[in-house]
């Protein structure tokens, strides 16, 4: 995600002022809610402080981010029927987010 905004930031001439750079979810959270700075995480990551009132989230307007997901397993084993079945139920949720719906929509 970091090299996807570093680019689009660039693409609009507008400067970053990163003092810092953790990849560390948790402590990313825990600077964000001791006012250390801030940080730009997908929503998920925040949402059930946003919901408790700790975090305040907003979007960023014209910043539409993709990420490509993949369902990684060894080539020396089988999924199996239960990896089988989650790997079509991943690609049904996907299917389902293509058209338009999203996971807060889809109780998830």
């Amino acid at each position: 995600m970091r090299l996807i905004i570093d680019e689009m930031a660039a693409e609009r001439k507008i400067p970053l002022s990163i003092r810092i750079e953790i990849d560390a979810l948790q402590l990313i959270r825990e600077l964000v809610l001791r006012r250390v700075g801030y940080a730009i995480l997908p929503r998920s990551a925040v949402e059930s402080d946003v919901k408790a009132r700790l975090l305040a989230a907003r979007g960023i307007p014209g910043l539409d981010l993709k990420r490509t997901l993949v369902l990684a397993h060894s080539p020396r084993t089988s999924l199996g029927l239960p990896g089988e079945r989650f790997a079509d139920y991943v690609r049904e949720m996907a299917g389902l987010v293509r058209s338009g719906q999203t996971l807060r929509q889809l109780a998830i």
